[in-house]
C-alpha cells in the first residue's frame, strides 16, 4: 500500500473510531441510568417475583449479536469485492483514459475498500450496540442482575470493536491480496 493509500486509510480511520466510540458512551450512559433509576424504585414487600422474560429475551438476543457481528464482515467483505472486480471488468470494456495506471488502480479499489469496511465497522457494532441497549432496557424494567451483566458483556464486545490502525491495514492488505488474485488484469 502506497503513502497516498495510507493516507486516505487514516482519514476514514478516525470518524469510524469516534462513531463506535459514540455507540460504546452511549449504551453505557443508558446502563447507569438504568441502574440509578431501577436502584430508587425499589420492589413493594407484597410484590411477588415475575419471570424476567425481557431478561431471557436480551440474553437470547446478546448470543444472535455476537455470532452475527463475526459473520456479517465476511459476507458483505465478498459482495464489496465481488462490486469491485465487476467495476473492473466493466471498465475494462471501455477504452482506459491516460489515467488509468495500477497506482491509480490500487488507489481506487482502496478507496472501495476503505467505504465497505466502514460500512462493516458501523453494522457490526450497531448489531450489538442494540443488543446492550435492549439489556439495559431490560434492567431497566425488571432489575435482574443478568440482564445488567448481558449489557457490559455487550458494551466490552462494543469497545472491542473500535477500530485501529493496524487492524484496518491489515484487513485492506489481505483484501488488496485477495483482489489481485481475482481479477482481471489492468488494461
Amino acid at each position: 500500500m502506497n503513502e497516498t493509500s495510507r493516507h486516505h486509510m487514516a482519514a476514514r480511520l478516525r470518524p469510524l473510531q469516534v462513531i463506535v466510540g459514540m455507540m460504546v458512551l452511549g449504551a453505557t450512559a443508558f446502563l447507569i441510568v438504568a441502574a440509578v433509576v431501577s436502584g430508587e424504585v425499589a420492589a413493594s414487600p407484597g410484590d411477588t417475583p415475575v419471570t424476567p422474560v425481557l431478561t431471557y429475551l436480551c440474553a437470547g438476543f446478546g448470543v444472535v449479536a455476537l455470532i452475527a457481528r463475526m459473520l456479517i464482515p465476511g459476507v458483505m467483505t465478498t459482495s464489496a469485492r465481488a462490486n469491485i472486480v465487476k467495476k473492473r471488468v466493466d471498465s475494462s470494456a471501455t477504452p482506459a483514459p491516460k489515467a488509468s495506471s495500477a497506482d491509480g488502480a490500487v488507489l481506487t479499489d482502496v478507496v472501495q475498500l476503505c467505504t465497505s469496511y466502514a460500512s462493516v465497522v458501523v453494522i457490526r457494532a450497531a448489531v450489538v450496540e442494540g443488543a446492550a441497549l435492549l439489556a439495559a432496557l431490560a434492567f431497566l424494567v425488571e432489575r435482574s442482575p443478568l440482564s445488567a451483566v448481558v449489557a457490559i458483556v455487550l458494551i466490552l464486545a462494543l469497545l472491542a470493536q473500535i477500530p485501529t490502525h493496524t487492524v484496518m491495514a491489515q484487513w485492506l492488505d489481505t483484501e488488496l491480496r485477495h483482489l489481485e488474485q481475482t481479477r482481471p488484469p489492468i488494461a
